[in-house]
């Protein structure tokens, strides 16, 4: 084989594969949520979220790659209204936040690599951990399954300390905004209750 031609199959070999933010198929978020051009918008097995999709500081949503994506992502998914049989954007939209909340604060399932949180301590967030973890962050799983997982959710005056703790920290205001959205969309499940 000729060195252009293995160049050729190397780059292929190297895209990414199912790797991105989920999102709901069909959705117009796919474009700013999917990795690979080529991945099919269609198909729920394009999504994928995986710690290396996280960031975890406020400058790395506008200077990195990772970052900018992340925030372009759940911005569609925040506003969207779309839906494929048992998902929606804005199930999504919640999970890749409690999904970022979980790998930022507790390096959960795996540690992102440019922060560990200060807010990972009793009197914060440190007991919203059991909620935040709920179904292993399983795609699979019912992803409101956090409100009710160690309680009521919204109910938790950790909450509410958590939040403060980020918003005090000079890097992580986007936590601070991760952690009310999971407060918000936790409160219309615990009137169905």
């Amino acid at each position: 084989m000729t060195p252009s031609v293995i160049l050729l199959l190397s780059s292929i070999f190297l895209l990414p594969y199912g790797n991105a933010l989920q999102v709901t198929p069909g959705s117009t978020c796919a474009a700013f949520c999917l990795d690979n051009p080529e991945s099919d918008p269609l198909s729920a097995a394009s999504s994928n979220t995986k710690p290396t999709d996280i960031t975890c500081t406020d400058d790395s949503y506008d200077n990195s790659a990772t970052g900018i994506k992340f925030k372009n992502c759940i911005d569609c998914l925040q506003k969207s209204n779309a839906t494929s049989g048992t998902e929606s954007d804005v199930s999504w939209f919640l999970y890749n936040i409690r999904y970022s909340v979980d790998v930022c604060l507790f390096g959960f399932p795996e540690p992102a690599q440019d922060v560990s949180s200060p807010c990972t301590i009793n009197w914060a967030c440190q007991p919203l951990k059991t909620a935040l973890e709920a179904g292993s962050l399983d795609s699979s799983r019912d992803q409101l399954e956090y409100c009710t997982a160690d309680g009521n959710f919204t109910t938790a005056h950790h909450i509410d300390d958590c939040i403060q703790c980020f918003a005090s920290s000079s890097n992580q205001a986007y936590m601070a905004n991760f952690m009310t959205a999971l407060k918000a969309g936790s409160t219309p499940y615990s009137r169905v209750l």
